[in-house]
């Protein structure tokens, strides 16, 4: 029986990161990078070089102080994409990620990142 329990999806597990859930085994991966308030996750700015890690409670806070920083590695990756890109292109690309960024929040979708603009140039 002992050995059933760790083995089977459906037994309920407490999230080991200290929050009080309770959850059959298969579902705690999901609640651990999604869900739990206490996961250490990377800020949203990670892909822009941010390299600040925090718990999930705590990434607002991040992200409200953090303004200038975020600013400082975005232009970073402009300065590097500037160098590197022929000036019609990244015109191109700005334009394109300005128009379907306008069109995503007219629907109320998610905004397109620079990875998805820029993947084209690679």
């Amino acid at each position: 029986m002992k050995d059933h329990i760790y083995c089977c999806d459906e037994y309920p597990f407490n999230c080991d990161n200290g929050c009080p859930v309770f959850l059959p085994k298969k579902q705690l991966l999901i609640h651990k990078s999604q869900e739990c308030l206490f996961s250490r996750i990377p800020c949203e700015w990670s892909e822009f070089g941010c390299n600040h890690k925090a718990l999930r409670t705590d990434m607002k806070n991040h992200h409200m102080g953090s303004t200038a920083q975020h600013l400082q590695c975005v232009k970073k990756v402009l300065d590097k994409i500037l160098t590197i890109l022929p000036q019609d292109q990244v015109k191109y690309a700005l334009d394109d990620l300005k128009n379907k960024n306008n069109s995503q929040q007219q629907q109320g979708s998610s905004l397109i990142t620079a990875d998805e603009i820029f993947s084209n140039f690679s």
